[in-house]
């Protein structure tokens, strides 16, 4: 997933099986990339979930684990990224995947599921 940062620039992080998220930047529209490094964010490989809130802030979310799909945490940043002073755990238990968000009436509204072999829950 990607957002596009105050100073134009397009940030997009992918997910990769080392522990962390990966990054990549572009400087023209999403024509070229930058060679894609890890970024030093926490994450087990599995699907996240970034975008920009009507705030300004950037809103990071990921499994704050670096294997287990665990730990659905919320992240924010006041400085388009440079680092992510806030965050909390939404929810701790395994099995916790594909996060989504939208917003709403200045509230945040988060969807993700829980065991797809055996909980087969979607919480909201």
């Amino acid at each position: 997933m990607a957002y596009q940062m105050n100073d134009g620039a397009i940030r997009m992080f992918a997910r990769t099986s080392l522990g962390e998220l990966a990054e990549s930047y572009s400087y023209d529209n999403g024509l070229t990339w930058t060679e894609a490094k890890l970024s030093g964010i926490v994450s087990a490989n599995s699907r996240l979930f970034v975008s920009r809130l009507p705030s300004g802030r950037v809103m990071l979310i990921v499994n704050d684990d670096p294997t287990v799909r665990q730990k659905m945490t919320v992240l924010l940043s006041e400085d388009d990224g440079k680092t992510w002073k806030y965050k909390h755990c939404i929810d701790e238990r395994l099995g916790l995947s594909y996060p989504d968000a939208d917003y709403y009436d200045g509230r945040i509204y988060l969807t993700y599921d829980r065991g797809r072999e055996f909980a087969r829950e979607i919480l909201f």
